[in-house]
């Protein structure tokens, strides 16, 4: 009946949530499950006005799709007892998860939703701006992939979080240049 309500549109956003009901450790809240937000869907257009959210779809999605592991940077390791929680109420199968740190490149923004940002402000012209370190934006800038992969492999996957400087991958795509490219000279 709540959620019939959230449905039919009684409550504003904010207002009511539909929460997992499990066991938390270190009192933490249940996670919500499904919020309200009246924000029409590019199919459905208004028919609805709840929607799940990533703490209930992730692990959803994950398994339906048989993921054998997720990859998420650290600061999804606290909905990870959330992932499993969900998992094992439906008895479905569940994937590993694993977290690992963020790479940060000094003077450079690698984060999706300050790029999001940047290109709906149209400081940027698009994903693949030169400017940026987004793989395509790298594939234009004609870094050899090669370079990217070398460069990969010396930062190398950590729990901890990581930066860098620009001129390493610089140095990776060097490498692999003095290696392929023709010289005239």
């Amino acid at each position: 009946m709540f959620l019939q309500d959230m449905r039919k549109g009684k409550f504003g956003e904010g207002e009511a949530t539909l929460r997992m009901k499990m066991v938390m450790e270190d009192g933490k809240m249940d996670p919500v499950a499904y919020r309200i937000k009246y924000t029409p869907h590019h199919r459905s257009g208004d028919k609805w006005c709840i929607y799940p959210t990533y703490d209930y779809t992730h692990c959803l999605c994950d398994s339906l799709e048989n993921i054998t592991h997720s990859l998420c940077t650290k600061e999804f390791q606290a909905r990870r007892s959330s992932y499993f929680w969900l998992c094992n109420a439906l008895d479905v199968y569940c994937p590993v998860q694993w977290e690992y740190g963020r790479l940060n490149l000094v003077y450079t923004v690698v984060s999706k939703r300050k790029i999001i940002r940047l290109v709906e402000a149209g400081a940027v012209r698009d994903w693949d701006d030169p400017r940026l370190f987004t793989l395509t934006a790298l594939r234009r800038r004609g870094f050899p992939a090669e370079a990217i992969n070398n460069f990969c492999a010396k930062v190398g996957v950590t729990v901890a979080q990581c930066t860098t400087e620009p001129h390493m991958l610089e140095a990776c795509v060097r490498e692999v240049l003095n290696e392929q490219a023709p010289r005239v000279m």
